[in-house]
């Protein structure tokens, strides 16, 4: 008899470890030993047992509607699904086309006891894939909380070192110092240069720098690597979750899972893990405000200019308002409404580009006539930055946020000493721990070195009360020297 043979694996760890060939080879030795032909065999690797649209699968499908083959050889009936509706929707089918299948580790179905105890196996393949998932949840979580790595990937400027390898018995990132000093490169043009994500790869390609794998840089996978945040030091697992894109299902697509759309979990959910830091989280914070600021002036992809893009804030979340256009008009959005950006997405409506715009040009048209008022409102706003620059909530908190690290690494270290006369620790282990709080202890101290400086620029930087008419006519040169067709016009 003509015969075909379908294989599945889920993962790319059981396609590395040829899973699937060792399925095809076992049974290619029974259709051998039944005296049947081979006519074409379908796969489909990294594919959940869980969805039932697999490339394969459907061309098996196709395959047996065209009576292309009368037997099917599968290694066991969760390889087909692993969901029991599916197996009975499949067989039922594959019934229907007069095609026989033959399960490896079971008996072909053919008395009702052969149909129950199918029916079973379905069930029981079902339970077994809630149980694993749930398994390997709860023991990453667990890893994860021991501040131990999770996944073999690492991210560019980073190596893994398997468990195996490790006095731990988890795996743990180690610096690729060639792939580090990219990344270094990287958030110095950035941070110190300003340059923007495609002037980086311009420049990495001038340099003959490429990507791990030998490719050209992508703008995806460096603004990737700048909005990492372990470079400095820390990770976090935890960070999302995936539900089902109906999207997707809408047009056909092959989805090798079954949740494939992401979502940000809340942030007291994120589990920190901490890793060799290759940057420091001054230069992370600067790169930050940086990539803002280079989102802001950007006019890439862009079909209609917003005036106020980045400069006007929501009045619920108070997140930066950017342009958006919808069915050819122009609007204003809240950040924090898009639900990658936020969990909770921002229940302000958007605004109409035309009106706001028309506000706020109105306004300070009205402004620049009245310079007692600009006057009044210059010096508001210097009173309010040599303040600010001299005490703030937030450099207080930063400010009490480094003390209480100096005073926790001083206490960690009175413990360790208390350890050690005890004899609960050895005198390598209390050298090992000693040199961590050393490193730490300058890192902190640098940071501490680096705020006053900053505090200090601060002060120095604030404008004099005097020049606001310097201000007040550098606007007024900008206003006049404006292209008309750039004004925003009166709402409709």
């Amino acid at each position: 008899m003509k015969a075909a043979i379908y294989a599945r694996v889920s993962t790319e760890k059981q396609e590395e470890q040829k899973t699937i060939a060792s399925q095809i080879a076992e049974d290619e030795i029974l259709i051998q030993q039944n005296g049947d032909t081979l006519i074409e065999t379908f796969s489909d690797e990294g594919y959940s047992g869980t969805i039932l649209a697999r490339p394969a699968l459907d061309r098996l499908r196709d395959e047996a509607r065209k009576k292309s083959f009368e037997r099917l050889y599968i290694h066991s009936p969760d390889r087909l699904a692993r969901k029991y509706a599916y197996q009975v929707l499949i067989l039922d089918e594959l019934k229907k086309y007069n095609v026989e299948v033959i399960f490896k580790n079971m008996k072909t179905a053919e008395t009702p006891e052969d149909n129950m105890l199918l029916g079973l196996q379905g069930i029981v393949a079902e339970y077994e894939k809630v149980k694993i998932v749930e398994r390997t949840r709860r023991g990453r979580l667990f890893r994860a909380k021991s501040n131990h790595v999770i996944g073999n990937i690492p991210p560019y400027g980073y190596i893994c070192i398997p468990k195996n390898q490790t006095g731990s018995g988890f795996a743990e990132y180690k610096i690729n110092e060639s792939e580090a000093k990219t990344v270094r490169d990287m958030f110095k043009w950035l941070t110190d240069e300003q340059l923007t994500t495609y002037k980086i790869i311009d420049r990495l390609q001038t340099q003959g720098i490429t990507a791990r794998k030998g490719n050209q840089w992508a703008r995806s996978s460096v603004h990737k690597i700048l909005r990492n945040e372990t470079y400095c030091g820390t990770t976090f697992y935890n960070k999302h979750f995936y539900i089902p894109s109906l999207k997707e299902q809408e047009k056909g697509k092959y989805s090798r899972r079954e949740n494939t759309l992401m979502r940000l979990r809340p942030k007291e959910d994120w589990i920190p893990i901490q890793v060799p830091a290759i940057i420091s989280k001054e230069t992370f914070s600067t790169s930050q405000n940086q990539l803002k600021q280079n989102a802001l002036m950007s006019n890439r992809n862009s079909k209609h200019t917003y005036m106020l893009k980045g400069l006007i804030k929501c009045g619920v979340e108070m997140g930066s308002m950017h342009g958006i256009p919808v069915h050819g008009k122009r609007y204003y959005r809240c950040y924090f409404k898009n639900k990658l950006n936020s969990p909770v997405p921002c229940k302000a409506s958007i605004v109409k580009a035309d009106t706001v715009e028309s506000i706020v040009w109105n306004s300070i048209q009205s402004l620049l006539t009245n310079p007692n008022l600009i006057k009044s409102q210059f010096e508001k706003w210097i009173s309010k930055r040599e303040n600010n620059a001299i005490s703030t909530p937030t450099s207080e908190f930063q400010n009490k946020s480094i003390e209480q690290k100096l005073l926790s690494l001083k206490s960690e270290e009175n413990n360790l000493l208390r350890a050690f006369s005890s004899e609960v620790i050895t005198l390598e282990q209390l050298k090992e721990q000693n040199n961590r709080i050393l490193k730490e202890r300058k890192e902190v101290e640098k940071s501490q070195i680096l705020f006053q400086n900053q505090n200090e620029k601060k002060i120095v930087s604030i404008p004099k009360k005097k020049d606001y008419e310097k201000y007040v006519n550098m606007y007024k040169s900008f206003l006049e020297g404006l292209n008309p067709t750039l004004r925003p016009q009166s709402p409709s």
